[in-house]
């Protein structure tokens, strides 16, 4: 490569690879920042919950009358987090290549850099190299952070998945605690709606 070539392309950006797509999307728009957001109190609210979980036999029976709706509520906690975490890894794989394409560009740039002679063309390289490298330990930053939240959801999800109900649990909330209040008992059923009212008002106390 002659001198020539060389100052050609410290102007020419097309000589080093390009930033995928993908990746530059997620860049753009922050998204990748955005999922961390929104899986962080996902886990949070799992890591606290699973491990209130009731003690339950084979056959799904327990002493808390609340145990198949806070199993229910669990197994929805692991969805959504599961969900997070799928789209999590799609885009650490997107920045994986992002920080490959870099180490490239910085091994290019730094072979290059050393058959240069004139001054123009060194402080055009090193800006190059610096703005490279910048770039490289963005992507290796938000590489480690989402590769230390994955784990974290892998570790909570299969700490989660130990307290299972017994059986297959249906999709639709049917809650099986005491009524919310004194109008869902069976023996208010009866009474009209004014009563129904008056009771419940009369059991608020003084107001």
């Amino acid at each position: 490569m002659n001198q020539d070539q060389l100052d050609q392309e410290t102007n020419n950006d097309a000589v080093y690879e390009p930033r995928a797509e993908g990746y530059g999307k997620l860049r753009l728009y922050g998204l990748v920042g955005q999922v961390l957001r929104e899986l962080e109190p996902l886990l949070k609210q799992l890591e606290d919950f699973w491990p209130m979980m009731p003690k339950v036999d084979a056959n799904g029976n327990s002493e808390c009358p609340f145990a198949e709706d806070m199993y229910r509520k669990k197994a929805g906690l692991e969805k959504k987090v599961l969900e997070k975490v799928a789209v999590l890894r799609d885009m650490r794989n997107d920045i994986a290549r992002e920080l490959e394409r870099c180490k490239r560009n910085l091994a290019r740039i730094s072979v290059d850099a050393g058959k240069l002679q004139t001054r123009g063309a060194v402080k055009q390289y090193d800006k190059g190299f610096c703005v490279q490298e910048q770039e490289y330990l963005e992507a290796k930053w938000q590489l480690d952070e989402v590769e230390e939240t994955l784990l974290r959801a892998q570790a909570t999800l299969e700490a989660s998945r130990r307290k299972a109900y017994p059986v297959p649990l249906s999709d639709e909330w049917k809650p099986t605690g005491l009524p919310a209040s004194a109008s869902s008992y069976p023996e208010a059923r009866g009474q009209t709606k004014l009563d129904r009212e008056v009771g419940d008002l009369i059991s608020l106390g003084k107001l």
